[in-house]
């Protein structure tokens, strides 16, 4: 399975999450009342 970057960040999009705001390396991600935090670290695999 890819958990690139690009892909992880692609994941919360399609399903309906959207982009609140980036701290550090983190991306958070809002839907309704609930947040999701998403860490970028460069260009490596996100580890399962």
């Amino acid at each position: 399975m890819d958990l690139s970057p690009k892909r992880i960040l692609k994941i919360p999009k399609e399903n309906g999450w959207e982009l609140h705001i980036i701290k550090g390396s983190h991306h958070i991600f809002v839907k309704e009342n609930e947040s999701v935090p998403v860490p970028i670290h460069g260009n490596h695999d996100l580890k399962k």
